[in-house]
Formats: structure tokens, C-alpha cells, sequence
């Protein structure tokens, strides 16, 4: 994969070569996976430099919440995601 190309792409490469790999009755079930996911618009991401609506998230480092428009008015923020034990 090169620089320029898009995560979606990449997705799309990494589910392709998985698909060869997996018993067809797997690859049927995360492809409904997939798409009810995406009906819902919950694994859509914003385009590149839209605005992000305003939202709370737990911090857990912190043990706290954190509001995005609270934490933009200290400054710029960076969001970072952990995937967790999957």
C-alpha cells in the first residue's frame, strides 16, 4: 500500500485476500456484518476536513468524561482509538 492510498481501500484489499482464506458460510456472515453496520451509518467516517459533531467519550486513562467542544476551547484534539481485547 502506498501513502496516498485510502483506508477504505485498504479495507477493502485486507477483506478480499481474507475472503480467499475463509470457509464461504465466514465471509457471508461478516459481509451481513458489514452491511448492517454500514446501514446504519455507524462505520462511516467523516470526509476529510469536516467538521467532527460535538460528542462525549470516557476517557478511561482518566476515569473521566470528555466533551469535544470543552476540550476544543483548550485547544486542538487528537482522538485516538484503541480496539480493546478482540
Amino acid at each position: 500500500m502506498t501513502e496516498d492510498t485510502l483506508l477504505d481501500d485498504e479495507l477493502n484489499v485486507i477483506r478480499e485476500q481474507s475472503a480467499q482464506r475463509m470457509p464461504a458460510e465466514i465471509v457471508e456472515t461478516m459481509e451481513k456484518a458489514i452491511d448492517e453496520i454500514e446501514a446504519k451509518t455507524i462505520g462511516r467516517g467523516l470526509d476529510v476536513g469536516a467538521r467532527a459533531p460535538d460528542f462525549e467519550l470516557r476517557d478511561v486513562t482518566h476515569d473521566r468524561t470528555v466533551n469535544l467542544q470543552e476540550a476544543l476551547a483548550e485547544g486542538p484534539v487528537v482522538l485516538s482509538f484503541y480496539r480493546g481485547e478482540w
